[in-house]
């Protein structure tokens, strides 16, 4: 992941502390890396931002191989939550998917 995305990440996720935020940064330079490009982050949590959600919008193809990741990496503490809204009114030809990244994991390294 450059730099510049990482920046820009951070800025989406102002208030989340340091080092939850260095996990959701991890997590998704992963993501990145195996070709899931996220259309946009932000944070959940009312008054400290813990919580991230990614936003992606995949060809089903690309869908089932983040399903496939998810699935091959289902131990990994950071997935909470994964939303699926198939987009296309004759023919589903993407599908919005978020992710949910939540605390638990990278805090303590586990």
């Amino acid at each position: 992941m450059k730099n510049q995305d990482k920046k820009t990440i951070a800025n989406r996720l102002k208030g989340m502390p340091e080092s939850d935020l260095d996990g959701v940064i991890a997590e998704t330079s992963k993501l990145i890396e195996k070709g899931f490009l996220p259309q946009d982050v932000f944070p959940k949590g009312i008054i400290n931002p813990d919580t991230a959600k990614i936003k992606f919008v995949l060809e089903p193809a690309k869908h089932k191989e983040l399903i496939d990741y998810i699935n091959e990496n289902q131990n990994n503490p950071f997935y909470r939550e994964f939303r699926v809204f198939p987009l296309g009114i004759i023919v589903r030809d993407l599908y919005e998917t978020h992710i949910t990244l939540e605390r638990g994991g990278w805090a303590s390294g586990g």
